[in-house]
């Protein structure tokens, strides 16, 4: 039952903060609750445990941005209910808040599962961290729910319901592999494609295998949800992974596949103006890129298209300087 569950994250979360397991977590505001949830993803995001609080709290990934981005961009104001209750309210939390809390403290037993795998007889070390036993009100669950007034005060949509915490499955990747199965059985059987009934173990390999790739490629996308500059390009990184001296910052795949230094500049012409963008790194040289946007070394400068008087000075000249 959901209330087994409930009490179950409760529990954990007042065993680790009596153990001062969670200092991060006390009294902290709505903008720091939601960085910490930027951090928490970057350092141990698991899409098997984490996506149903991710989606339950934040939405589905309906543009496929990834749920980094989505997190740096939730407002603000979504995370107040959550931030009372760390600020030591007598509360109790909703659903979509309770997921959230459960993937902040790693409560083992996430995500709620509709079953009975939430056996509250099941001992509980009910000591603080100096070994002395934790009173009745410091364990015991409170009883004031929060979350659905605020949310309602703030004219955000209800709580999710129970029945939508499915484990997540991408709808479009499953049609289509539901689909080509279902085509590959009903040709083979019919021959409509023509093909001798002896081939048919080679059709069957060959659509698992073509399954085999798209769960591949599926996976290796949702991994990674992190880029980084490799000096010439952005390159797709899973979030806790530590590429050197590189900074890590949220995917934009429309970056990671438009935005590229430009390594022959002398091949620039009268055509690429306006159509190329520049930096200026010393005072008589500059980098090109096939995009706009900011600078990736350095995100506070933005790229600035390139003019006539960029490509003359910097191009043509330095062309006609080098001739013999």
């Amino acid at each position: 039952m959901f209330e087994h569950y409930q009490n179950q994250v409760l529990l954990a979360y007042k065993y680790k903060l009596a153990n001062n397991q969670l200092p991060h977590l006390n009294a902290i505001s709505p903008a720091l609750l939601r960085q910490e949830c930027i951090n928490t993803f970057k350092v141990r995001y698991n899409p098997e445990k984490d996506d149903v609080a991710l989606r339950t709290f934040f939405g589905p990934d309906e543009r496929n941005r990834g749920y980094l981005r989505v997190i740096d961009e939730h407002p603000r104001n979504k995370f107040r209910a959550l931030s009372i209750f760390f600020q030591g309210g007598i509360t109790k939390p909703d659903q979509k808040n309770l997921e959230l809390l459960a993937w902040l403290i790693d409560f083992e037993g996430r995500p709620y599962q509709r079953r009975d795998a939430y056996d509250i007889s099941t001992p509980i070390d009910k000591t603080d961290v100096e070994g002395n036993p934790l009173t009745t009100a410091e364990l015991s669950p409170a009883e004031v729910k929060i979350g659905s007034n605020e949310d309602a005060a703030q004219g955000t949509e209800d709580p999710a319901k129970e029945e939508d915490l499915e484990p997540e499955i991408n709808p479009t990747a499953a049609r289509t592999i539901a689909t080509l199965i279902t085509k590959t059985k009903t040709a083979a059987s019919t021959g409509w494609w023509h093909i001798p009934k002896k081939f048919n173990r080679t059709i069957y390999a060959f659509t698992a295998a073509a399954i085999v790739l798209a769960s591949a490629y599926i996976f290796f996308k949702r991994n990674k949800q992190c880029m980084y500059w490799d000096g010439n390009q952005y390159e797709a990184v899973a979030c806790n992974e530590n590429p050197g001296n590189f900074s890590v910052i949220a995917l934009d795949e429309a970056k990671e596949e438009k935005l590229k230094r430009i390594l022959r500049p002398d091949t620039l012409t009268i055509n690429s103006v306006r159509k190329v963008w520049y930096n200026k790194v010393w005072a008589d040289s500059l980098d090109f890129y096939t995009d706009s946007g900011s600078v990736p070394t350095d995100t506070r400068k933005r790229l600035m298209p390139m003019t006539e008087y960029i490509l003359n000075k910097y191009v043509i000249q330095k062309k006609i300087a080098k001739k013999p």
